[in-house]
């Protein structure tokens, strides 16, 4: 019986391992082609599976902008698609601060998605869930090199996340009582900056979001410092990682 039990859990584990395999040539495929695009935008769509939410519809397809300026951030990931309509089968999220495991719904909560790039997923989790979103990057490039080497693009991150907002607020006009439009801000991970932290709308959140933001490993003890500095004890924080 275990072994039978450990040839099964050996086998899920490769399963696991080629999906995600599968997922990182696929992602790695498409910024391939993004990348050498002649065209500076090449419009994409998010489309999510809402059948929690009669009021949208079965289906919501999100437009979303795509800068090749901009290098890998301008660009939607699958991880992001991935993550955005995973949580479209989680109507509510369970707290982290209640003993009785106590679901709490999506709306109404204050969401800061990081490395948000288009603001392909923060979009989705307001669209469809009804949360209060926040979206945030850098507004140049920094890369994680030693010398800090920053690249200044003539559009930045922020425009894009800004257009991407106005064109799908046309569309997809605010889908709960009282919920804050999608707010667009710089944050760059490890800062201290005190004006960029005032200009956030919230300086704790209920939930932080990211998704393929863990690719340079010399950025991720500044990454964990953001997190630390946006969360209270409550907070979940949901990564997705291919």
């Amino acid at each position: 019986m275990n072994r039978v039990r450990a040839s099964s859990s050996n086998s899920s584990t490769i399963s696991s391992w080629i999906i995600r395999m599968q997922h990182r040539a696929t992602d790695f495929a498409n910024l391939a082609a993004f990348t050498l695009c002649p065209m500076d935008s090449w419009p994409t769509q998010v489309k999510l599976n809402t059948h929690l939410n009669s009021k949208l519809g079965s289906k919501v397809v999100l437009n979303i902008e795509q800068w090749t300026s901009l290098g890998s951030g301008g660009f939607v990931w699958d991880g992001a698609r991935r993550l955005a309509q995973q949580l479209q089968a989680y109507e509510k999220i369970t707290s982290k601060s209640s003993t009785d495991n106590e679901q709490l719904s999506w709306a109404g909560q204050n969401v800061i998605e990081l490395g948000a790039g288009t603001g392909a997923l923060g979009l989705a989790i307001a669209t469809t869930l009804g949360a209060n979103v926040t979206l945030t990057d850098q507004a140049s490039f920094v890369f994680p090199t030693g010398n800090g080497t920053t690249l200044k693009p003539n559009r930045s991150l922020l425009q894009l996340m800004e257009i991407n907002v106005q064109n799908n607020r046309k569309q997809h006009p605010q889908t709960q009582p009282g919920q804050q439009p999608v707010q667009v801000c710089e944050m760059l991970w490890g800062s201290r900056d005190p004006q960029i932290l005032a200009a956030l709308p919230h300086q704790t959140y209920d939930i932080v979001v990211a998704s393929d933001v863990l690719l340079f490993q010399s950025a991720q003890s500044d990454f964990l410092s953001t997190l630390q500095q946006l969360s209270k004890p409550e907070t979940i924080i949901l990564i997705e990682h291919t």
